[in-house]
């Protein structure tokens, strides 16, 4: 399945149509479609505000074990993911400690990342990673990407220690909408690392993906990445530079 298909078929799930009436969506860009579905999620938190409040104030009348088994067993993680933003933070870490990393990743799928950010970077470093480790299992790139944009950039770079496969991380790297808050990221990987992503960029169709992030990350790591590129295999080298030249991101750092 297309990630077209993927996030086209989240958004139809949101507005509780079949995927078929939904069927145009999938000529858009994923991001586009991503940026689509977070509004959809956004407008429908909004306009039941006052009921998750209400919600939000009952649940922490209640002992966290039994709010977490409520949580998980009752309100299923697409209300828990609406709900979250409404409590605070250190009440809602102490309740997700108490719930398995399924429904965590479960909540994580439906949650609005700007109203969440806050508790994502409090989570403890092993229950966060954990969670990251099952939505790569699950293959939920969308899911991962967006919050990029959300979290600390120290948070960012030890969760992408998680994510060994570089056709998952260019999965990734292609839901992120700041592609410089992965500055951090890129100068932790080792020479050989950028040369496994530029082959993978090259035989997967994702090398706009890797131009765009190294356009937006800054001059120490484009000069780093000239000598890789030209030890490069000559077809890499050919893919990089008709895409990089396709997006006008500027001066090709294979010539610097």
């Amino acid at each position: 399945m297309s990630l077209q298909q993927v996030e086209a078929n989240r958004i139809a799930a949101l507005l509780k149509v079949p995927a078929t009436e939904l069927s145009f969506l999938q000529d858009c860009a994923p991001a586009e479609l991503t940026r689509l579905r977070k509004r959809i999620t956004a407008a429908g938190i909004e306009r039941h505000r006052r009921s998750f409040e209400r919600l939000s104030r009952a649940s922490g009348l209640m002992p966290v074990p039994i709010a977490a088994r409520i949580a998980q067993d009752v309100l299923g993680p697409e209300i828990v993911a609406q709900l979250t933003p409404y409590m605070p933070v250190e009440r809602s870490v102490k309740v997700a400690q108490q719930m398995s990393i399924g429904f965590q990743a479960d909540v994580s799928v439906h949650m609005v990342p700007q109203a969440s950010s806050d508790l994502l970077a409090a989570l403890p470093h092993e229950l966060r990673r954990a969670v990251t480790r099952e939505l790569l299992a699950r293959g939920e790139y969308a899911v991962m990407g967006t919050v990029v944009d959300f979290l600390p950039e120290p948070v960012i770079a030890d969760l992408a220690q998680e994510i060994e496969d570089p056709e998952a991380l260019l999965e990734t790297t292609g839901y992120v909408e700041d592609k410089s808050r992965l500055g951090r990221v890129v100068s932790n990987f080792s020479d050989e690392r950028i040369d496994e992503l530029l082959r993978s960029a090259a035989q997967g169709g994702r090398m706009a993906v890797l131009c765009e992030l190294v356009a937006a990350i800054g001059d120490a790591p484009r000069r780093r990445l000239a000598p890789i590129l030209a030890s490069a295999d000559p077809a890499v080298q050919a893919e990089w530079r008709k895409v990089w030249s396709e997006l006008k991101l500027g001066r090709d750092p294979l010539l610097e």
